[in-house]
């Protein structure tokens, strides 16, 4: 087949710039002739489900805040800001969507780098989790569920702040935000912020040492029915861990890379329940990946790659009298340059996807409302089959004093196609061996749960059950310790999952999330004794967080996790761990907007390893000062 070229992966962004006018227009002649006050539908309403917005071993980045998430599990190699898997639904690695605003991010690469979002996330709010019917109407090439980060409304603020701790840890961070009223944008709030961070270390374990730097920045326009954000982020970072990616703890592992992003969003709230969004963004990925740096440079192998996405999306949603309807548009084109992948059927590849879901609402009587929803989704690219996805869901909204309860019913459909690591990398054996005939995997989710919303507490449960076909994983023979190959599986999977938060007093806040998983698999005839990634979840996971702040000065932060895993071979620790990270700042008074403190990670010093055979992080604790404006 053809090989698509580059210029042709940049006609997507040409088009969103020639579309972007006409809807400008289009906004701009409904502000003329619709003078009625039109309030935007909130960004946010989910407080931190975590204790700790910062970690002990570097600054904080947007995964931070997944570490101790009820719905997720952040599967780490060492620190999660060094190296980190999604999980969502116990899926793999390459299973979970991120979003900014409504552009998909995706790396072609692989789904390791999925977590790789070079923003500083005081400019995003707090990132929600996206599954069931939500997920298949607006995700991108993923089957579980995704992570949205929404972009904050900026106001005049600041922060600088320098830490220090074990294992020669330093690192240093500010962040400046300014906002002024335009009289020639028709009063809107004009906004910049600026960003810059490093840090350096040697790491808990032998050998796993790090070296980071971001910058990152965002201009924003915001009026009362509209936002406008236009972002930067170049992110390099040098991260050392043994046995990263083979689970095999001899070898000193290093990932050397590099992200640039650059980003649009715009979204226009034009009327009660309606609202319209485009995004257009370029992501480029460039990789050296080192197997062994203890075999001496003559040794190294030339694992060296580079990823390329332009990417546009429309979303919106029309409510009218009687029912509403939420679309989805998303095209996205990517390019890979590689010394090593390079054994598959392409170098390139163009995706799409579009998606249509109505809703209808019926009053049954004044506390209850019923919502019936149901839709398609297609996906498409120009080197694989394509695929229609049903969805379908039923709501009971139940108003109650200070709150409501909502009950559900939900059956999606999701599709993905496998990422380039998999399909290109050279063919067995070998320690990353891949598989060019990989299809598209799908997944199929029945699901059932409640939402109950109260004014100083909230609660989410679900019970799901999810059929994924020709799933791409990861796994090994016993015959072939030292290798692996990527190879497609069907499982199932049943799940359960709960979560609650509460403002216990006016001092104390605490959270609590509980997860369920089993699995069955068939990996047909390929030889498998073992699993990396689908195999490897947590049949029970506990979670829970708390934030106290007794007196005005002082306040106390901690995260816990106890997990029991399923059993797997090459795992050299035990398949139960407990975890905890907290956290004491002083807010001393006689110094407006000062802030000392100590962070500590892994307390319990646990050995668990998050993937077989990979070391674990070990404990880590930093001291640290902050002064905010």
């Amino acid at each position: 087949m053809a090989q698509q070229t580059k210029p042709q992966a940049y006609t997507i962004l040409v088009a969103l710039i020639a579309v972007a006018p006409v809807l400008v227009q289009a906004q701009n002649s409904a502000a003329v002739t619709d003078t009625s006050t039109v309030e935007l539908a909130p960004q946010s309403v989910n407080s931190y489900w975590v204790a700790n917005e910062a970690p002990a071993s570097t600054f904080a980045a947007p995964v931070t805040l997944l570490r101790y998430l009820p719905q997720v599990d952040l599967q780490t190699r060492g620190i999660a800001e060094g190296q980190a898997d999604i999980a969502l639904r116990g899926g793999v690695f390459e299973n979970t969507g991120v979003k900014l605003g409504g552009l998909p991010l995706y790396d072609p690469q692989t789904g390791h780098y999925s977590a790789e979002l070079p923003l500083d996330p005081a400019l995003l709010e707090v990132p929600q989790v996206k599954v069931g019917t939500d997920q298949a109407a607006s995700g991108f090439n993923s089957t579980t569920g995704s992570i949205v980060y929404r972009i904050r409304p900026l106001t005049d603020s600041g922060a600088v702040e320098a830490g220090f701790g074990e294992h020669s840890l330093n690192y240093q961070r500010g962040f400046a935000t300014m906002t002024t009223e335009a009289g020639f944008l028709g009063g809107r709030t004009v906004g910049a912020a600026v960003s810059a961070a490093r840090s350096e270390g040697d790491g808990a374990q032998p050998y796993g040492d790090h070296e980071f730097k971001r910058i990152s920045g965002l201009v924003q326009v915001r009026g009362t029915e509209s936002q406008t954000d236009l972002l930067l982020g170049y992110a390099s970072k040098s991260y050392a861990w043994p046995g990263m990616y083979t689970g095999n703890a001899t070898f000193k592992e290093l990932d050397d890379y590099q992200t640039l992003l650059l980003a649009a969003n715009h979204r226009w709230d034009y009327a009660p329940d309606s609202h319209l969004a485009f995004a257009a963004g370029y992501r480029r990925l460039k990789d050296d990946y080192e197997l062994n740096t203890l075999r001496g440079k003559d040794w190294f192998r030339a694992y060296r790659h580079e990823t390329e996405t332009v990417t546009g999306a429309i979303d919106g949603r029309h409510a009218f009298e009687l029912w509403a309807v939420n679309y989805n548009l998303t095209a996205l084109a990517d390019q890979l340059d590689s010394t090593d992948l390079r054994y598959g059927n392409f170098m390139s590849r163009t995706y799409w996807k579009a998606a249509i879901v109505p809703e209808v609402p019926y009053a049954i009587n004044d506390t209850w409302t019923a919502v019936a929803k149901a839709g398609l989704a297609y996906d498409d690219t120009n080197r694989n089959s394509d695929d229609f996805s049903p969805l379908a869901g039923l709501s009971l909204v139940q108003k109650v004093s200070e709150g409501s309860n909502r009950y559900f019913v939900e059956y999606s459909r999701t599709t993905q196609v496998a990422g380039y690591t998999a399909l290109n990398s050279p063919p067995p054996p070998g320690a990353f061996a891949g598989n060019k005939q990989l299809d598209r995997a799908a997944a199929n989710t029945y699901e059932t749960g409640a939402e109950i919303t109260r004014k100083i507490w909230s609660a989410r449960s679900a019970v799901f059950f999810r059929q994924d076909h020709n799933l791409a994983d990861w796994t090994f023979n016993s015959a072939a310790p030292g290798t692996r190959q990527a190879n497609p599986v069907d499982l199932e999977t049943w799940g359960i999952e709960t979560s609650a938060q509460a403002e216990v007093t006016s001092w104390a806040r605490l959270i609590v999330g509980y997860t369920y998983l089993d699995k069955t698999s068939d990996y047909g005839s390929a030889l498998v004794n073992g699993s990396y990634y689908a195999l490897n979840f947590a049949r029970h996971r506990f979670t829970t967080a708390a934030v106290l702040r007794p007196i005005e000065w002082l306040e106390l932060r901690v995260d816990a996790e106890y997990r029991e895993q399923e059993p797997n071979v090459k795992r050299t620790t035990g398949a139960e761990a407990f975890t905890t990270s907290a956290g004491i700042s002083f807010f001393p008074p006689w110094v407006k907007g000062l802030e000392l403190g100590a962070t500590g990670d892994n307390l319990t010093d646990s050995n668990f390893q998050e993937f077989p055979g990979t070391p674990g992080e070990r404990r880590q604790i930093s001291f640290w000062a902050r002064y905010r404006w």
